[in-house]
């Protein structure tokens, strides 16, 4: 994934275009999630799945979290899109088991 700089620093006008960035993601919907299954080894099962939060700018392209959701939580943007990782991810569940996937709670 790409960062903004590899020193973490954001010089202040990509911050506020960063900052103008996710609002507009958080109004169109433009995160995504992607689920990576915890597995059991002793079973050698699949015992449930982690959300994880994505954010493929159009301007910014694919940016690992830690330099996208700290902006988040600054500005207040991380309610709103919690609610929404809440929302998708129960949908998403709720969508594979009507596909009668056994899907761990």
């Amino acid at each position: 994934m790409r960062r903004i700089q590899s020193t973490g620093q954001r010089p202040d006008a990509t911050r506020q275009q960063m900052m103008r960035e996710l609002r507009r993601a958080t109004e169109v919907g433009d995160f995504e999630l992607h689920y990576q299954p915890k597995v059991d080894l002793r079973g050698n099962r699949i015992v449930g799945f982690e959300a994880l939060l994505r954010w493929n700018s159009e301007v910014f392209g694919s940016l690992s979290p830690s330099c996208f959701v700290p902006l988040l939580e600054e500005s207040g943007l991380i309610l709103p899109v919690g609610s929404w990782v809440i929302e998708q991810a129960i949908a998403d569940y709720r969508q594979l088991t009507s596909l009668g996937l056994n899907v761990p709670q």
